[in-house]
């Protein structure tokens, strides 16, 4: 990104981070619209410190699984990481949620539990329905990651707990 867009979309960047932070901290944003596990547990009353420090476990678990899955080379380690990607700022939006459609595909791709992939529709379709105030709640999109980690990296039937399920099929020098 810096080759093509040079040092000072970095500078740019870094310079609006005290911005973004201070909106976060003073709840700037409407709390349904913005699409993380912090904005959630704000939406339902918890406290800024808790809430953050659930949002920092929530990512941290969510690099745990992503780390897992590409070093285990699983076949479905980018669909992990988009969904995990989903879960490590504070700062998500609704629009965002366009992104879940990368470990969508996979999921239906497989022929995945239609229970789960039915979910995953309704958790990114719930905050679109907010804007026609039809649907009041917090921004589901944290679900929506939360449950897209979990059927990516779910041990499928016949497969042990340990077993790293599917590799690719591009063989690793050296192993």
């Amino acid at each position: 990104a810096g080759l093509v867009l040079g040092v000072e979309a970095y500078k740019g960047f870094f310079s609006i981070l005290p911005i973004y932070a201070n909106s976060l901290a003073a709840s700037s944003w409407p709390r349904d619209e913005m699409a993380s596990p912090f904005a959630a547990m704000r939406f339902i009353g918890i406290p800024h410190r808790l809430a953050l420090a659930f949002h920092l476990l929530v990512a941290a678990a969510a690099i745990a699984v992503t780390c897992r899955a590409w070093w285990n080379r699983l076949e479905n380690r980018a669909a992990t990481l988009a969904a995990a990607s989903m879960l490590i700022p504070p700062y998500l939006f609704t629009y965002d949620c366009l992104f879940l459609v990368l470990p969508l595909l996979p999921i239906v791709r497989e022929g995945r539990s239609p229970i789960a992939v039915s979910g995953l529709w309704v958790l990114c379709a719930l905050p679109v329905a907010t804007h026609f105030n039809w649907y009041p709640g917090p921004n589901t999109i944290p679900l929506a990651a939360l449950l897209s980690l979990w059927v990516l990296n779910a041990p499928r039937a016949g497969e042990g707990i340990n077993s790293p399920g599917p590799r690719s099929a591009a063989p690793v020098a050296g192993r």
